[in-house]
């Protein structure tokens, strides 16, 4: 089985998480699996925990890079090994087409949308987006996205947002599976009662689009201590924020997935205060783990968290809504407080269990 991705740790985030957590699973069960994924470095071919990976680098240029990524997607399906693609999906439906061979699609979000906000060409939801009159590249982009999709056999959506969405880029109903993002939930689970160090943690890429300024605006003005576990390009500005503001923030790098565990065991209240994101794989860690998580209604967040039952919603990314939520929270009996995480981590165990959510995936796969 080959696995698909547009990123591969050391990069962070939903896709990268997915192919090294679902890889591990169908190794699990005995099935030989491999990625192909772009990365910064150079092109390399290595084993990482029992599978293959081929990583392209990024610094091939865009045409040299997606005909390189292309040949070896067609390698795979000359191959007869089951392919499930969460990136890469305009690669995919070339190699697919030149090779009469078929995949299985999981949808991390609207990656024309996503795109379109990372480079500031829009400001809009993903709702409004969808009627926006786009430019040629975006128009370009989004027929072969939609193409990518309509060719598969199956596609896997994470949330009943992107179920909507697919349908209405045309993609049939019966071939739209709703199977939620998933966590190992033994794995990502409650200490025993005790003294936590960390009031709040932030465990995410340090974007701007993360806003994680914000929160270190709002724990300071509350005197809540904060704990920011990753990396990326703002954590210079973050640092210098902290220590111009004298705040309770410690940053730890980039993390293990035991370091990351270890991490949300030792905090109280999650924050994900993201402008752009489906269903964050931290959040359901976090959520797992028994924390309270503060995220942005406009996110995918909205779908895993109910509002005051197992965490807060708030209706912006700015720093007096994040205080709002925190001030609502802190201020809640220790018995509330408790009931809230036991609600957050009955939940995930119901919905987003990776042992049940990842054996529907695969029979999609390699049916």
């Amino acid at each position: 089985m080959t696995i698909l991705t547009g990123i591969y740790p050391p990069d962070s985030g939903g896709p990268a998480t997915f192919a090294v957590t679902f890889s591990d699973f169908a190794r699990g069960l005995g099935l030989n699996t491999k990625v192909i994924s772009f990365a910064d470095g150079s092109t390399s071919h290595h084993r990482d925990g029992g599978h293959s990976v081929k990583l392209i680098s990024r610094t091939l240029g865009l045409f040299r890079r997606t005909l390189f990524a292309i040949f070896e997607i067609l390698h795979t399906f000359f191959r007869g090994s089951s392919v499930i693609a969460n990136g890469l999906f305009v690669e995919t439906y070339i190699a697919a087409v030149l090779s009469g061979r078929s995949y299985v699609a999981k949808v991390p979000g609207d990656i024309v949308w996503e795109r379109a906000t990372n480079s500031g060409s829009t400001q809009l939801e993903v709702r409004e987006f969808q009627s926006e009159k786009l430019n040629w590249r975006y128009k370009l982009f989004r027929f072969l996205f939609t193409r990518s999709l309509t060719r598969a056999k199956a596609v896997i959506v994470p949330s009943p947002l992107l179920l909507e969405l697919c349908l209405s880029w045309g993609i049939s109903k019966d071939k739209v599976h709703l199977i939620y993002n998933s966590v190992d939930v033994n794995f990502f689970s409650p200490l025993e009662p005790s003294e936590v160090p960390w009031d709040c943690i932030v465990v995410n890429r340090l974007v701007e689009l993360k806003n994680v300024d914000e929160v270190i605006w709002a724990c300071h003005s509350k005197q809540l201590s904060l704990l920011v576990v990753g990396d990326g390009p703002e954590m210079s500005n973050l640092v210098k924020l902290r220590d111009q503001l004298g705040s309770v923030v410690t940053f730890t790098g980039n993390s293990s997935t035991s370091e990351t565990r270890t991490y949300l065991q030792s905090a109280k209240i999650y924050i994900l205060n993201s402008t752009v994101d489906a269903t964050a794989y931290s959040l359901l860690e976090a959520r797992s783990s028994g924390l309270i998580a503060v995220a942005n209604i406009k996110t995918g967040a909205s779908e895993v968290i109910r509002h005051k039952t197992d965490g807060f919603l708030t209706n912006s990314t700015d720093r007096a809504e994040l205080e709002k939520a925190l001030d609502w929270i802190v201020t809640q009996s220790p018995t509330t407080q408790k009931r809230m995480q036991q609600n957050a981590r009955e939940s995930t165990v119901q919905f987003f269990n990776k042992d049940v959510n990842f054996a529907k995936i695969l029979e999609l796969v390699v049916r």
